[in-house]
Protein backbone atom coordinates (compact mmCIF):
# COMPACT_ATOMS: atom_id res chain seq x y z
CA UNK A 1 0.00 0.00 0.00
CA UNK A 2 1.06 3.59 -0.57
CA UNK A 3 2.26 5.46 2.52
CA UNK A 4 1.78 9.22 2.45
CA UNK A 5 3.86 11.36 4.82
CA UNK A 6 3.29 15.03 5.58
CA UNK A 7 5.71 17.88 4.83
CA UNK A 8 7.90 18.75 7.82
CA UNK A 9 6.09 22.05 8.43
CA UNK A 10 2.85 20.12 9.03
CA UNK A 11 4.30 17.54 11.39
CA UNK A 12 4.52 16.83 15.10
CA UNK A 13 7.81 15.03 15.70
CA UNK A 14 8.60 12.98 18.82
CA UNK A 15 12.32 12.38 19.38
CA UNK A 16 14.33 10.65 22.10
CA UNK A 17 17.92 11.51 22.99
CA UNK A 18 17.05 15.11 22.17
CA UNK A 19 19.59 17.02 24.26
CA UNK A 20 22.83 16.49 22.32
CA UNK A 21 24.44 15.40 19.08
CA UNK A 22 22.21 14.05 16.33
CA UNK A 23 19.08 14.43 18.47
CA UNK A 24 19.62 18.11 19.22
CA UNK A 25 20.65 18.82 15.63
CA UNK A 26 17.41 17.19 14.45
CA UNK A 27 15.32 19.20 16.93
CA UNK A 28 16.77 22.49 15.73
CA UNK A 29 16.53 21.63 12.04
CA UNK A 30 12.94 20.41 12.38
CA UNK A 31 11.65 23.49 14.19
CA UNK A 32 13.50 25.72 11.73
CA UNK A 33 11.49 24.01 8.99
CA UNK A 34 8.21 24.60 10.81
CA UNK A 35 7.63 21.36 12.73
CA UNK A 36 6.35 21.03 16.27
CA UNK A 37 8.84 18.94 18.23
CA UNK A 38 8.44 16.98 21.45
CA UNK A 39 11.79 16.24 23.10
CA UNK A 40 12.63 13.32 25.40
CA UNK A 41 15.82 12.76 27.39
CA UNK A 42 17.02 11.99 30.92
CA UNK A 43 18.68 15.34 31.55
CA UNK A 44 15.96 17.72 32.73
CA UNK A 45 18.30 20.71 33.05
CA UNK A 46 19.34 20.48 29.40
CA UNK A 47 15.77 19.90 28.25
CA UNK A 48 14.74 23.05 30.07
CA UNK A 49 17.65 25.01 28.56
CA UNK A 50 16.67 23.93 25.05
CA UNK A 51 13.02 24.69 25.75
CA UNK A 52 13.97 28.20 26.89
CA UNK A 53 16.07 28.69 23.76
CA UNK A 54 13.15 27.63 21.56
CA UNK A 55 10.58 29.79 23.34
CA UNK A 56 12.80 32.87 23.01
CA UNK A 57 12.55 32.29 19.25
CA UNK A 58 8.81 31.52 19.50
CA UNK A 59 9.37 27.95 18.28
CA UNK A 60 6.85 25.22 19.23
CA UNK A 61 8.52 22.60 21.43
CA UNK A 62 7.70 20.69 24.59
CA UNK A 63 9.51 18.01 26.56
CA UNK A 64 9.35 15.16 29.04
CA UNK A 65 12.04 13.61 31.20
CA UNK A 66 12.15 9.87 30.55
CA UNK A 67 14.48 6.89 30.31
CA UNK A 68 13.79 5.00 27.07
CA UNK A 69 14.64 1.74 28.83
CA UNK A 70 11.44 2.16 30.88
CA UNK A 71 8.38 1.72 28.64
CA UNK A 72 6.04 3.25 31.23
CA UNK A 73 8.08 6.47 31.19
CA UNK A 74 7.98 6.63 27.40
CA UNK A 75 4.23 6.05 27.41
CA UNK A 76 3.79 8.97 29.82
CA UNK A 77 5.96 11.14 27.54
CA UNK A 78 3.87 10.14 24.50
CA UNK A 79 0.66 10.97 26.37
CA UNK A 80 2.13 14.37 27.28
CA UNK A 81 2.95 14.99 23.61
CA UNK A 82 -0.62 14.12 22.60
CA UNK A 83 -2.02 16.44 25.25
CA UNK A 84 0.26 19.26 24.07
CA UNK A 85 0.15 18.94 20.28
CA UNK A 86 -2.80 16.62 19.66
CA UNK A 87 -1.00 13.97 17.60
CA UNK A 88 2.35 12.47 16.55
CA UNK A 89 3.34 12.19 12.87
CA UNK A 90 6.96 11.03 13.13
CA UNK A 91 8.56 9.09 15.97
CA UNK A 92 12.39 9.07 16.09
CA UNK A 93 14.16 6.52 18.32
CA UNK A 94 17.52 8.24 18.66
CA UNK A 95 18.68 7.77 22.28
CA UNK A 96 21.90 5.81 22.58
CA UNK A 97 25.00 5.19 24.69
CA UNK A 98 28.35 3.62 23.93
CA UNK A 99 31.11 1.57 25.54
CA UNK A 100 34.69 1.47 24.32
CA UNK A 101 36.69 -1.54 25.46
CA UNK A 102 37.48 -5.17 24.71
CA UNK A 103 34.44 -7.45 24.79
CA UNK A 104 35.90 -9.84 27.34
CA UNK A 105 36.71 -6.92 29.63
CA UNK A 106 33.27 -5.32 29.34
CA UNK A 107 31.23 -5.85 32.48
CA UNK A 108 27.80 -7.45 32.38
CA UNK A 109 26.36 -4.32 33.98
CA UNK A 110 27.74 -2.12 31.19
CA UNK A 111 26.56 -4.46 28.45
CA UNK A 112 23.05 -4.79 29.88
CA UNK A 113 22.68 -1.06 30.43
CA UNK A 114 23.85 -0.34 26.87
CA UNK A 115 21.33 -2.84 25.46
CA UNK A 116 18.60 -1.41 27.70
CA UNK A 117 19.07 1.95 25.99
CA UNK A 118 20.21 1.13 22.46
CA UNK A 119 18.00 -1.90 21.80
CA UNK A 120 15.18 -2.02 24.32
CA UNK A 121 14.76 1.75 24.02
CA UNK A 122 14.02 1.23 20.31
CA UNK A 123 11.68 -1.69 21.05
CA UNK A 124 9.76 0.34 23.63
CA UNK A 125 9.47 3.32 21.31
CA UNK A 126 8.35 1.20 18.34
CA UNK A 127 5.65 -0.53 20.38
CA UNK A 128 4.09 2.76 21.46
CA UNK A 129 4.60 4.50 18.11
CA UNK A 130 3.06 1.62 16.14
CA UNK A 131 -0.12 1.83 18.19
CA UNK A 132 -0.33 5.61 17.87
CA UNK A 133 0.37 5.74 14.12
CA UNK A 134 -1.68 2.71 13.06
CA UNK A 135 -4.86 4.72 12.40
CA UNK A 136 -3.66 7.89 10.66
CA UNK A 137 -0.21 6.79 9.50
CA UNK A 138 3.21 8.30 9.91
CA UNK A 139 6.89 7.43 10.17
CA UNK A 140 9.01 5.51 12.66
CA UNK A 141 12.71 6.29 12.28
CA UNK A 142 15.26 4.21 14.17
CA UNK A 143 18.85 5.37 14.45
CA UNK A 144 21.21 2.51 13.82
CA UNK A 145 24.84 2.88 12.79
CA UNK A 146 27.34 1.90 10.15
CA UNK A 147 28.03 -0.78 12.76
CA UNK A 148 24.56 -2.17 12.13
CA UNK A 149 26.33 -3.78 9.14
CA UNK A 150 29.90 -4.30 10.34
CA UNK A 151 31.61 -4.98 13.66
CA UNK A 152 34.67 -3.26 15.04
CA UNK A 153 37.07 -4.28 17.79
CA UNK A 154 36.79 -2.18 20.95
CA UNK A 155 33.17 -1.32 20.09
CA UNK A 156 31.90 -4.89 19.97
CA UNK A 157 29.00 -4.53 22.42
CA UNK A 158 27.87 -1.30 20.72
CA UNK A 159 28.06 -3.04 17.32
CA UNK A 160 25.99 -5.92 18.67
CA UNK A 161 23.26 -3.55 19.87
CA UNK A 162 23.10 -1.79 16.51
CA UNK A 163 22.94 -5.12 14.65
CA UNK A 164 19.97 -5.94 16.87
CA UNK A 165 18.33 -2.61 16.04
CA UNK A 166 18.64 -3.33 12.32
CA UNK A 167 17.15 -6.81 12.63
CA UNK A 168 14.27 -5.55 14.76
CA UNK A 169 13.60 -2.65 12.37
CA UNK A 170 13.54 -4.93 9.31
CA UNK A 171 11.18 -7.39 10.99
CA UNK A 172 8.85 -4.65 12.24
CA UNK A 173 8.66 -3.15 8.74
CA UNK A 174 7.69 -6.52 7.28
CA UNK A 175 5.04 -7.14 9.94
CA UNK A 176 3.45 -3.70 9.53
CA UNK A 177 3.48 -4.15 5.77
CA UNK A 178 1.69 -7.49 6.15
CA UNK A 179 -0.95 -5.74 8.27
CA UNK A 180 -1.31 -2.98 5.64
CA UNK A 181 -0.51 -0.44 8.36
CA UNK A 182 0.15 3.03 6.87
CA UNK A 183 3.47 3.37 8.72
CA UNK A 184 6.87 3.96 7.15
CA UNK A 185 9.73 2.30 9.06
CA UNK A 186 13.23 3.65 8.36
CA UNK A 187 16.69 2.79 9.61
CA UNK A 188 19.27 5.60 9.48
CA UNK A 189 22.87 4.39 9.77
CA UNK A 190 25.40 7.16 10.53
CA UNK A 191 29.11 6.64 10.08
CA UNK A 192 31.59 8.54 12.25
CA UNK A 193 29.87 11.66 13.59
CA UNK A 194 31.40 14.54 15.55
CA UNK A 195 28.84 14.33 18.36
CA UNK A 196 29.34 14.29 22.14
CA UNK A 197 28.66 10.53 22.26
CA UNK A 198 32.35 9.75 22.63
CA UNK A 199 32.50 12.17 25.57
CA UNK A 200 29.53 10.51 27.28
CA UNK A 201 30.69 6.96 26.58
CA UNK A 202 32.16 4.58 29.11
CA UNK A 203 35.68 4.31 27.69
CA UNK A 204 38.22 1.82 29.00
CA UNK A 205 40.84 2.73 26.39
CA UNK A 206 41.42 6.38 27.17
CA UNK A 207 39.91 9.02 24.90
CA UNK A 208 38.11 7.38 21.93
CA UNK A 209 39.00 8.48 18.41
CA UNK A 210 37.01 8.54 15.18
CA UNK A 211 37.75 6.73 11.93
CA UNK A 212 37.73 9.02 8.90
CA UNK A 213 35.72 10.56 7.37
CA UNK A 214 33.91 12.39 10.18
CA UNK A 215 30.60 14.20 9.61
CA UNK A 216 28.69 16.95 11.39
CA UNK A 217 25.46 15.86 13.17
CA UNK A 218 23.51 18.19 10.85
CA UNK A 219 24.26 15.79 7.98
CA UNK A 220 22.45 13.02 9.84
CA UNK A 221 19.61 15.33 10.90
CA UNK A 222 18.98 16.23 7.27
CA UNK A 223 18.70 12.55 6.30
CA UNK A 224 16.40 11.83 9.26
CA UNK A 225 14.02 14.55 8.14
CA UNK A 226 14.09 13.17 4.59
CA UNK A 227 12.91 9.85 6.02
CA UNK A 228 10.15 11.75 7.83
CA UNK A 229 8.72 13.05 4.55
CA UNK A 230 9.12 10.07 2.23
CA UNK A 231 9.32 6.34 2.94
CA UNK A 232 12.97 5.25 2.85
CA UNK A 233 13.75 1.75 4.09
CA UNK A 234 17.37 2.26 5.03
CA UNK A 235 19.87 5.05 4.60
CA UNK A 236 23.58 5.13 5.35
CA UNK A 237 24.95 8.55 6.27
CA UNK A 238 28.49 9.22 5.13
CA UNK A 239 30.63 7.26 2.72
CA UNK A 240 31.94 4.94 5.43
CA UNK A 241 28.39 3.74 6.19
CA UNK A 242 28.10 2.62 2.58
CA UNK A 243 31.56 1.49 1.53
CA UNK A 244 32.88 -0.13 4.74
CA UNK A 245 30.12 -2.81 4.72
CA UNK A 246 30.70 -3.33 1.00
CA UNK A 247 34.45 -3.80 1.60
CA UNK A 248 33.77 -6.27 4.41
CA UNK A 249 31.41 -8.32 2.27
CA UNK A 250 33.91 -8.55 -0.59
CA UNK A 251 37.14 -8.86 1.42
CA UNK A 252 36.20 -10.17 4.89
CA UNK A 253 39.57 -11.71 5.72
CA UNK A 254 41.48 -8.64 4.60
CA UNK A 255 39.23 -6.45 6.74
CA UNK A 256 39.91 -8.69 9.75
CA UNK A 257 43.67 -8.55 9.24
CA UNK A 258 43.67 -4.76 8.89
CA UNK A 259 41.61 -4.26 12.05
CA UNK A 260 43.55 -6.86 14.02
CA UNK A 261 46.78 -5.01 13.21
CA UNK A 262 45.25 -1.62 13.99
CA UNK A 263 43.88 -2.66 17.39
CA UNK A 264 46.57 -5.15 18.43
CA UNK A 265 48.23 -2.68 20.81
CA UNK A 266 45.06 -1.26 22.35
CA UNK A 267 44.84 -2.03 26.05
CA UNK A 268 42.14 -1.38 28.60
CA UNK A 269 42.91 1.28 31.18
CA UNK A 270 41.69 1.05 34.75
CA UNK A 271 37.91 0.71 34.52
CA UNK A 272 37.53 2.84 37.65
CA UNK A 273 38.79 5.82 35.65
CA UNK A 274 36.22 5.38 32.89
CA UNK A 275 33.12 7.55 32.57
CA UNK A 276 29.77 6.05 33.54
CA UNK A 277 27.63 4.69 30.71
CA UNK A 278 24.69 6.14 32.65
CA UNK A 279 26.00 9.68 32.18
CA UNK A 280 23.43 12.03 30.67
CA UNK A 281 24.14 14.29 27.70
CA UNK A 282 25.61 17.77 27.97
CA UNK A 283 23.50 19.86 25.60
CA UNK A 284 25.98 20.22 22.72
CA UNK A 285 25.50 19.28 19.08
CA UNK A 286 29.19 18.74 18.29
CA UNK A 287 31.89 16.79 20.08
CA UNK A 288 35.57 17.57 20.46
CA UNK A 289 36.95 16.17 17.21
CA UNK A 290 39.81 18.41 16.09
CA UNK A 291 40.18 17.19 12.51
CA UNK A 292 38.18 18.08 9.42
CA UNK A 293 34.42 17.61 9.85
CA UNK A 294 32.39 17.07 6.69
CA UNK A 295 29.30 19.28 6.39
CA UNK A 296 27.72 17.35 3.51
CA UNK A 297 27.60 13.77 2.23
CA UNK A 298 27.22 13.34 -1.51
CA UNK A 299 26.80 9.58 -1.02
CA UNK A 300 23.82 10.07 1.29
CA UNK A 301 22.25 12.70 -0.97
CA UNK A 302 22.40 10.27 -3.89
CA UNK A 303 21.05 7.32 -1.90
CA UNK A 304 18.18 9.37 -0.48
CA UNK A 305 17.07 10.41 -3.98
CA UNK A 306 15.10 7.50 -5.44
CA UNK A 307 15.10 8.80 -9.01
CA UNK A 308 18.80 9.58 -9.01
CA UNK A 309 19.65 6.22 -7.46
CA UNK A 310 17.47 4.36 -9.96
CA UNK A 311 19.05 6.36 -12.78
CA UNK A 312 22.57 5.46 -11.67
CA UNK A 313 21.64 1.78 -11.35
CA UNK A 314 19.98 1.80 -14.77
CA UNK A 315 22.98 3.56 -16.27
CA UNK A 316 25.35 1.06 -14.71
CA UNK A 317 23.36 -1.89 -16.00
CA UNK A 318 23.16 -0.32 -19.48
CA UNK A 319 26.92 0.23 -19.48
CA UNK A 320 27.55 -3.41 -18.51
CA UNK A 321 25.08 -4.65 -21.15
CA UNK A 322 26.59 -2.55 -23.95
CA UNK A 323 30.13 -3.46 -23.00
CA UNK A 324 29.23 -7.14 -22.92
CA UNK A 325 27.44 -6.90 -26.26
CA UNK A 326 30.47 -5.29 -27.77
CA UNK A 327 32.62 -8.31 -26.96
CA UNK A 328 30.08 -10.93 -28.11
Amino acid sequence: MSILLKPINEQVIFITGATSGIGLATVRMAVDQGAKVFMVARNEDELQNIQTEMRLSDLPTAYAVADVAEIDQIQIAADHCLETFGRIDTWINNAGVSVYGKLLDTSEEEARRLFDTNFWGVVNGCKIASDLLRMDGGAIINIGSAMSEISLPIQGIYSASKHAVKSYTDSLRDELLAEHAPISVSLVKPGAIDSPQTLHANSHIGEPTHSLPVYHPDVVAKMILKCATKPIRELGVGSSAVFFPLFENIFPRLKEKILARRYSKVENVDADNANSVLKTSTGNVSGNYEGHVMKTSLTSEVLSNKWLTNGLVAGGLAFIFLKRKRFI
